[in-house]
Parts: structure tokens; sequence; C-alpha cells
């Protein structure tokens, strides 16, 4: 989400208690439960998965907050992690030109934000984790995703969206800086909700979440300039980062009211996964698999900030076996309707 160490955990038990009820009102729909856990992870250590990636062979990448490191998970289950410079491991994508597999990273002190890129080799203690971009040292990014042209796009939490060409090294403005993006200023234990969140490239747009305001915002690209944005789904609590599919849902983690929903082009809203269904607790990101392996799997981080007995995980959710009774148009805590 992006909190600081000190604030994430106070701010967030905050939210879930008093702030946003809406996780404990009935809804008409029925959670799915047919799901496993892939892999458990230890909050003591600061291993709360913040971001996903799955690569094409199933292998599983994801970055952990406050451990600052990036975990690999094989498709045999073999783990291996590599620790990164900084406080915080945020976002993670990988170069289509390249392969190259990269971070965004914030250290507190000295100040600095930074992409790094994490070589393969690293995994087998052969290589280290290289800056490749560095970011003005205030801004906050989170999400990363890049087009096809290898052009990198950031969320930065404060209200704005960075741009990085291929091969630039340094970027000094934000490419985009709008409302819609903007958290709203309130705050929780000392810490400022974030704005700007998750982050996906579709057809010609960026899409951003907006956490503090429940949106889904796009902005459209032409001539490598954004157009104006616009709220495409709202009234998703507290959304943090999440898929497409190739039909054009919308997977979404709904971080302090624990649930992950579907959104389908006509906003209809579909409940995957909550506490009661499946221990999920504080989820921060969801991936797909790629199709051509068969059966599609929706990957969830349940990274459990809040939780007073937190158990982070990886969650994996079969998304052929979905039960027709899982469909919520009505509860307010999740209503969409297109802007």
């Amino acid at each position: 989400m992006g909190w600081t160490k000190t604030t994430a955990l106070a701010s967030i038990a905050v939210m879930t208690v008093s702030a946003f009820p809406v996780a404990a009102q009935a809804s008409s729909g029925t959670a799915h439960s047919k799901h496993r856990v892939v892999a458990t992870f230890d909050a003591a250590r600061g291993e709360n998965p913040e971001n996903i990636l799955v690569d094409r062979d199933g292998t599983i990448y994801l970055t952990m907050l406050f451990a600052h490191s990036v975990v690999r998970i094989t498709p045999d289950g073999r783990r291996t992690s590599v620790v990164l410079p900084g406080d915080r491991a945020l976002g993670i994508a990988r170069d289509p030109r390249t392969g190259a597999l990269n971070v965004a990273v914030k250290r507190d002190e000295p100040a600095e934000a930074a992409i790094w890129t994490v070589p393969e080799n690293a995994f087998h203690s052969t290589g280290k984790p290289v800056r490749s971009v560095v970011l003005p040292s205030t801004a906050l990014p989170n999400s990363i995703a890049y087009d096809k042209k290898g052009t990198l796009y950031a969320a930065d939490i404060q209200g704005s969206v960075w741009r990085v060409e291929p091969g630039q090294r340094e970027v000094r403005k934000p490419w985009l800086t709008h409302p819609l993006l903007e958290p709203t200023g309130e705050m929780y234990a000392g810490a400022p909700m974030p704005g700007a969140n998750g982050l996906k490239i579709r057809g010609s747009a960026v899409y951003v979440a907006n956490t503090a305001r429940g949106t889904l915002v796009r902005v459209p690209v032409a001539n490598d300039r954004p157009g104006t944005p616009k709220i495409v789904h709202r009234n998703l609590r507290t959304i943090d980062d999440f898929a497409f599919d190739e039909e054009g849902n919308v997977y979404a983690a709904l971080n302090t009211v624990d649930r992950v929903v579907r959104v389908a082009p006509t906003g209809r809203v579909t409940t995957l996964l909550t506490h009661a269904s499946a221990g999920l607790q504080n989820p921060t990101s969801v991936a797909l698999s790629d199709p051509r392996h068969g059966r599609t799997r929706l990957y969830v981080n349940s990274s459990a900030f809040a939780a007073k007995d937190p158990h982070p995980a990886l969650l994996e959710l079969r998304l052929s076996t979905w039960p027709a009774t899982t469909v919520d148009t009505t509860s307010r805590w999740a209503h969409n309707r297109a802007a």
C-alpha cells in the first residue's frame, strides 16, 4: 500500500476497526471458498507480501514490503529470496524488451526512491541487484507496469504517475499529476491513506487504482502524453492493486475490508474471497496465471498488516470453479458503476 513501516500497521488497524465497518455487513452473495494456500510467511520478519508477478512458466515473484526483498517461488515449490537496499520493496514488473525483473524501492534515511533490477542469478547468490532508475527522493512509487514498447509507468501514492523511457536512468518530473489520483487527506494514526496505488496497462491506456477514493481511473495515452483521466469504477473500498483478464474483467484486492472481487465490464461485482471464506487479511495485490497453461488461476497476496494474529500468505484460486451465487450487485461496499 505504501505506508511507512512505523505507521502502516497502526494506520490500517484503525481503518479496519473504525473507518470501514462495511466488511462486517452482510452481502447478498456468498464468497468463493475453494482456494489453496501456496505459501505462508512470517510477519515478525517483515514478510508482508506486497506485489505479485507470475511468469509464463508459473514461477511467482513476490515483493516483501518491510523485509525489502523479492521472494521467488518455482512451480515445484522451491523458494529463494533476494534482499534489496532500502526500507520497502513495492511494485514488481518484467521489462518486455529485455526480460529484466524490476522492483520499486523506497528508502527513508537517506531519502531515496528508485527502480532496482534483480538479475536471475541473484536468486542463486551469484549476482546482485542493480539500481537502474533514480526518481526524486520525495517520490513514493508503488505499483509499476510496462507497456509493449518497454516504457515503465509507476503509480505514486501522493497523486501522480511516473513514466520512464527505455534506457532512461533518471526521472525528475512526474508524467501525470491529477486530482483523481490524489489522496483524500484522511489520516489514520499519523499516516495518510494512499492515493494512486495499483497500476496496469491495457490497450492504449494506463489504469490507476486510488485507494483513498475507492476508484479505478483510466488515463488514455496518445503520442506518449496523458489524456484526461476518467473514473471507470467507483466505490471499491480501499482498492489496492488489481489485474485484468482478456475479457476486460477487473480482479481487485480491497485491502482493509479483506475482500477480493471481480468487476465485469458492465460493473457487475462478484465476491471471490473474504476473510470468512479464506482467512484473507489485508490483500494488497492479485495476479493471473498465463491462460495458455490451462485453467487460469488467480493469485492473491494476503498481507495481514492489521491482523491481531497475522498470517501473511499467498493464496491461489482456480477461476473456472466460480459458483453463480457469488454475484453481489447490491452491497454498497463494492457496488460499481461506470462514470
